[in-house]
């Protein structure tokens, strides 16, 4: 599955599905998405089961969920088999958070943490056939990615990176619940009032500490608007995330993505927009540094 690509798949869609009209809504880490009708159809790069653990964690916790949740259906075809599932109604968010008024910032925080107070509250046990059980943060040498960042900030720069995640925490917090692990504006929609009105993409869920299904909501949105949310979780579970712990794992997750792409063979296609992806996200722990950063020099 490694050598498939859009065209490739444009063209099975098309054998597959006559006349129908193909929209190609993207490509990520593991997966190719498409949109046939009211249908979504997703290809993996590398193997089918990423999409049959989320069809069966899917049916196993729609019943513990409020907001709508993908019903997945795998199409085992001998030449690219795909996952499938009806559209879930509603509007991606990712780029557009910091455009909301504060009103429906304040209830959208409160979807999002009753969305992850439910997820949390399901017992792992629950799940064993479907997930590995328990997953702690990954931890990697600064002075593997210290190359690529010379590309993009200053010595001082990268010195106040470099600081801030040697002082970090990097053992687990021990608090394990089922997380999604992937919450963020492109895994779920909201209506046109900005209500959270559907998740998806659930083939990151892992047992994993609390706070690590804040990360990318972190990465993404903002530590501003996580703490919104911790504070609505807190009211709903009673239960203290600490957005020092977030923003620990997520500077480990970028540290680690960086290193990953850096060094795959893999995720061509994708490599060079990903990896300036997340260097940009390590303006979060630079101060006052707001410029986003170019290449300096040829990598």
């Amino acid at each position: 599955m490694n050598n498939i690509n859009e065209k490739i798949l444009s063209e099975f869609i098309a054998r597959n599905f006559s006349g129908a009209d193909i929209k190609f809504i993207g490509k990520g880490w593991s997966s190719f998405a498409f949109q046939i009708g009211d249908k979504i159809l997703r290809f993996p790069r590398r193997n089918m089961g990423q999409c049959l653990k989320e069809q069966s964690v899917c049916d196993l916790i729609r019943g513990h969920i409020s907001v709508p949740i993908p019903k997945i259906e795998i199409i085992d075809d001998a030449e690219h088999p795909y996952a499938m599932h009806q559209i879930i109604p509603g509007n991606l968010w990712d780029d557009k958070y910091e455009s909301f008024d504060a009103a429906t910032q304040t209830a959208l925080a409160q979807d999002c943490a009753k969305f992850l107070s439910e997820i949390h509250a399901i017992n792992p046990e629950k799940l064993s056939m479907s997930i590995s059980h328990p997953t702690g943060p990954e931890f990697t040498e600064f002075n593997h990615v210290r190359p690529l960042l010379e590309n993009y900030y200053s010595k001082s720069q990268i010195g106040a990176i470099e600081k801030k995640y040697n002082a970090m925490q990097k053992t687990t917090s021990g608090d394990f619940v089922f997380c999604h692990g992937d919450l963020h504006g492109d895994n779920s929609v909201l209506d046109d009032c900005g209500r959270l009105v559907g998740v998806f993409d659930f083939g990151n869920c892992e047992v994993h500490e609390r706070a690590w299904d804040f990360v990318q909501l972190f990465i993404r949105a903002g530590p501003d608007f996580v703490k919104k949310i911790l504070a609505r979780y807190k009211a709903i579970t009673g239960i203290d995330v600490e957005i020092e712990r977030v923003e620990t794992l997520a500077l480990m997750e970028i540290m680690g993505s960086i290193n990953s792409l850096n060094t795959s063979d893999s995720l061509q296609d994708i490599r060079e927009s990903a990896l300036n992806s997340c260097i940009e996200k390590l303006l979060l722990y630079i101060p006052d540094q707001k410029i986003i950063p170019q290449p300096t020099k040829t990598k």
